[in-house]
């Protein structure tokens, strides 16, 4: 028994192996265009894809054979679920593999804010040395609300105590917990770190940024949806900082110009988040194909 997967963006290059020596066949089409998907999905027993490939009831329909639907990373909301579900395909992801990555970038975002760093260096290049227009604060002593408990809000709430700073934290999930207008309303940073469902969308919008200091700051590393980016605009006064908007282009796309974007979305992207991601995933895979072998599955 053997089965097809379909790499539908970049996977690294250990993982390609490990599923060729389990004994399937890999067709690796990293950026593979919509209509290609569709024709490609017909032979596919398992997808490969992260969040600018989408997989909808139009992809599962092509693909009759389908078992598994992996995302090697954390986020599912580009996968219809429920679709899967009502077929038996199985969704698999690696949520715990880029906590590191993702936490660590939050830090280095407050960094780059309290201390005006892209500025500073603008500044310096073009020949300037006037520190006296880049005063910065220190994170030690500021307040960090969390929005999250999840792995990455965990980790994040570990580093900046090791910086010092004050931190509370609220999840929508946990009705016992913190309520969000609370800690909004104490924080100098605000990092959100929730998966994007029909019950978080918006999550922060125009009422909880009116809740906010005027020059907080407020960070996404989760998915654009989260925030309501209508309502950031309309508040001048905060801070926003993210890697992530509501309609993310490709890899390979342009995204409009926004002042609040920071980065492409590149915060599980480093080489041991993407390896630890794509190993964990294989080995869902593997252990999938396994369990036919073995006749437990159909």
């Amino acid at each position: 028994m053997s089965w097809r997967v379909l790499i539908c963006d970049d996977l690294d290059e250990e993982a390609r192996t490990a599923l060729a020596r389990a004994g399937c066949a890999v067709d690796y089409i990293p950026g593979i265009a919509r209509q290609r998907l569709l024709a490609q999905a017909a032979t596919a027993d398992v997808l490969v894809v992260r969040v600018s490939t989408r997989v909808d009831r139009d992809v599962l329909a092509a693909a009759p054979r389908l078992k598994a639907v992996a995302m090697p990373g954390t986020g599912l909301d580009h996968i219809d679920q429920a679709a899967c579900a009502e077929r038996g395909i199985r969704v698999i992801s690696a949520p715990g593999a880029n906590s590191e990555s993702v936490a660590e970038l939050a830090l280095g975002l407050m960094i780059e804010l309290a201390r005006h760093l892209p500025d500073a260096e603008a500044h310096v290049r073009s020949g300037g040395w006037d520190k006296r227009r880049f005063m910065g604060s220190e994170l030690a002593g500021a307040s960090l609300a969390l929005v999250g408990r999840g792995r990455i809000g965990t980790r994040v709430a570990e580093l900046a105590a090791a910086f010092g700073m004050r931190v509370q934290t609220c999840d929508p999930a946990v009705p016992d917990g913190l309520p969000l207008h609370e800690v909004l309303a104490a924080a100098d940073y605000v990092s959100v770190h929730v998966p994007l469902l029909p019950e978080t969308r918006h999550l922060i919008g125009a009422a909880e940024l009116a809740l906010m200091r005027p020059g907080a700051v407020l960070l996404n590393l989760s998915r654009g949806g989260i925030v309501d980016e209508a309502a950031v605009a309309a508040r001048p006064e905060i801070t926003y900082a993210a890697d992530v908007m509501e309609d993310e282009p490709g890899p390979d796309g342009q995204a409009e110009p926004r002042p609040w974007l920071r980065t492409p979305h590149i915060g599980a992207w480093t080489r041991q988040a993407q390896r630890r991601a794509a190993l964990d995933i294989v080995a869902q895979i593997t252990g999938m194909l396994g369990e036919c072998r073995d006749g437990h599955t159909g």
